[in-house]
């Protein structure tokens, strides 16, 4: 069940003024392709936008003449949404789903992933999630054992940042081996699709230590709403109760991390009551999805940052040290992302992607 707005992004933007217009409340997307008239007349306004940003990119210091290339492409995009408005009246089959809107859009937003209109989550992103969860309960200290071995050796025989980092690399087959075997067989479906009335359109920011990015709209999962899917695991390699451990312990942690985070970094009116009322059964924990809810440890197991949530700090300042990558001591302790992606959900702002889930035996 999500709890606040989960987002799964669908890798595309509904156009404001081309894909979807607004009426009252609502978003209303349109299939181009049955629109049926006045066509000619939308792609050309389309052209001129596309004409007009061109040129914007030329335009470097002067704003003045910035400012009137953006407001003359709000207006065609204005005009554009009249056309779609009175075509849309006329012929009702061109528009393919209305969804609500909590916001005052006026740019594109970013979709949610759906099947014939009707959103889902992917089993991907659970599993996902899942894995996070196991390998941070499970792997800090084998992590951070292995990490701490291959490069203190690689120090010893002094082979410099080169050596480093083909320790590191060895280190992550010989840890991604392992746990990729717990999971090698660990099957979760995607979930039933929904109708859209489960999702809304919402108003996001990104805030980052500079200040704050220029609203974003995006399509979300409501909370309260529900989605069922099939997991399948060996029970021999995990055990059903040792996973939702490790969720409860994972997010947990998340949730605390968070709290701190943006009481040092941000003076901002976050609010986290939705997750503190939550009561969990004992067959329940709680789960992050989606946009907004990553950091470096679900990022892969690539790069150096994949281990700072990991490992001690002892191993941190070895490997800070070794290769001369963080200027400020503080940088350690922060393995987690500097910026963060908050919503709006009625007067108050929250973060993305938090879910309740709850485990059946079948």
């Amino acid at each position: 069940m999500a709890i606040t707005p989960i987002h799964i992004g669908s890798g595309d933007k509904a156009l404001y003024g081309l894909d979807f217009f607004r009426e009252e409340k609502t978003i209303k997307m349109i299939d181009f392709y049955r629109l049926k008239e006045r066509i000619n007349e939308i792609e050309e306004n389309l052209t001129k936008i596309m004409n007009l940003k061109e040129e914007e990119k030329k335009v470097r210091r002067e704003e003045k003449r910035k400012i009137r290339i953006r407001e003359e492409v709000r207006n065609i995009k204005e005009i554009n949404e009249k056309i779609l408005k009175d075509v849309s009246r006329r012929n009702p089959e061109a528009v393919r789903y209305a969804i609500k809107s909590n916001a005052e859009v006026d740019r594109d937003v970013e979709t949610i992933i759906k099947l014939n209109s009707s959103p889902y989550i992917p089993g991907s992103s659970i599993k996902g999630a899942l894995r996070t969860a196991y390998l941070y309960e499970y792997g800090k200290g084998k992590i951070d054992a292995i990490a701490k071995e291959k490069v203190g050796a690689a120090l010893r025989d002094r082979k410099g940042i080169k050596g480093i980092k083909e320790a590191l690399k060895n280190a992550n087959a010989e840890i991604k081996g392992e746990f990729d075997e717990v999971f090698k067989n660990f099957v979760v479906r995607d979930t039933k699709e929904k109708q859209i009335k489960c999702s809304s359109v919402y108003d996001s920011k990104i805030l980052t230590r500079r200040g704050e990015y220029p609203h974003q709209f995006l399509e979300a999962i409501d909370p309260g709403e529900s989605f069922i899917t099939e997991i399948i695991f060996d029970e021999s390699k995990i055990k059903l109760r040792d996973l939702i451990l490790c969720l409860r312990n994972f997010s947990s942690a998340i949730l605390n991390h968070e709290k701190e985070f943006f009481k040092k970094n941000y003076h901002y009116n976050l609010s986290f009551h939705l997750l503190e009322g939550v009561e969990l059964e004992e067959n329940e924990a709680l789960l992050r999805l989606g946009k907004g809810t990553g950091h470096h440890s679900k990022a892969g197991w690539s790069t150096f940052d994949s281990y700072l949530d990991m490992i001690s700090e002892e191993t941190c300042y070895l490997l800070v040290k070794a290769m001369k990558i963080a200027r400020e001591k503080k940088w350690i302790a922060e393995p987690f992302p500097i910026s963060r992606r908050i919503v709006r959900v009625g007067n108050k702002w929250h973060q993305l992607g938090w879910a309740k889930i709850s485990f059946e035996r079948i």
